[in-house]
């Protein structure tokens, strides 16, 4: 729990002491963030659905196995499980923006892409997926060409970031079972009071 008090002042409320480390001869600590477990294929599902309402009306002929999967009538469906995330440095966004993109070219003599890719966009964060193929693309597709993935350059955004390397991280969300993901995140500080009380 972190709290703000008087002046520029933090307050760090921790309830496992193995969750933190202090260096106080660099004036640096590191603390593990605890998330509950998440089941990672249902969280690519609600954003499937939202890629799926952002659809042409057209097109909903051409995906009607996707619409049945998400809805529980067909367990299987191939699909690109990976989601592809920016964290940025130097803007926020207020509201979050949805965006779908459809690709100009889907396949050719070699190369196969994914026909859309959904772009979310809140705070700090830019999270790309990719929609199931469609039966438009499935009549194309031959198994000798390379599947070849664009990511969505939102690390562009931070152009008054002057390091020459942007981080997109890519997390697998095709399992299917409750997972834990704990994050660890280093801090410096200036000046520290720490107190240890222990609860029973």
């Amino acid at each position: 729990i972190l709290k703000h008090i008087q002046g520029s002042k933090k307050q760090l409320i921790i309830q496992n002491i193995d969750d933190y480390t202090i260096n106080k001869d660099n004036k640096t600590f590191d603390i593990v963030f605890r998330q509950p477990p998440f089941v990672p294929l249902k969280l690519y599902k609600a954003l499937l659905k939202i890629g799926l309402s952002l659809l042409p009306i057209q097109y909903d002929c051409y995906n009607i196995k996707t619409f049945e999967w998400i809805t529980n009538k067909i367990e299987e469906l191939p699909f690109i499980p990976f989601a592809f995330c920016t964290a940025h440095k130097n803007i926020y966004f207020k509201n979050t923006v949805v965006d779908l993109y459809r690709a100009k070219i889907i396949s050719n003599e070699s190369i196969e892409h994914p026909e859309y890719t959904l772009i979310l966009s809140f705070a700090n964060l830019n999270i790309q997926i990719f929609l199931p193929f469609s039966d438009e693309l499935k009549k194309n597709h031959c198994k000798e060409k390379q599947l070849e993935m664009n990511l969505f350059p939102a690390f562009d955004f931070d152009r008054n970031d002057k390091s020459q390397y942007a981080t997109i991280k890519y997390y697998n969300w095709g399992i299917n079972t409750p997972i834990s993901e704990n994050h660890k995140m280093s801090f410096t500080y200036k000046t520290l009071e720490e107190n240890q009380t222990e609860l029973l």
